[in-house]
């Protein structure tokens, strides 16, 4: 290697990455590592494997490429995880069976939304 070294590995101290890092992980991951997703290199993002909110660090070892949709999804899948419904059970586990029930996202916020998931 005949270039000047980058740091690849930031820590705590930044939660997007680094121009160096988008780079070695372009050359790293190639495409979009959801299984079975191969989209091109303008529709991928860096991803926190452990989110910055749980404390990840933005290291290379943490970050992964994943396209729009599968990053919106991944997020979207932790989110949904969280929620609980209001009488405390976690989502689709058994609970109150009404096709609208209200469940909370953020409990110490008040924040609710109707769920109109059909239950059997």
């Amino acid at each position: 290697m005949n270039g000047e070294s980058e740091i690849l590995d930031v820590g705590r101290e930044f939660r997007t990455v680094t121009s160096a890092q988008w780079l070695a992980l372009v050359v790293r991951d190639e495409h979009c590592q959801a299984p079975g997703c191969d989209r091109p290199p303008s529709h991928r993002q860096a991803h926190h494997i452990v989110y910055w909110e749980n404390y990840g660090p933005t290291d290379l070892e943490n970050l992964q490429l994943l396209c729009w949709h599968h990053h919106r999804e991944r997020h979207i899948d932790e989110a949904q995880a969280r929620a609980r419904n209001r009488d405390g059970t976690q989502c689709g586990e058994s609970g109150p069976t009404s096709t609208a029930q209200e469940y909370r996202l953020a409990p110490e916020h008040g924040q609710t939304r109707v769920d109109t998931r059909i239950r059997t």
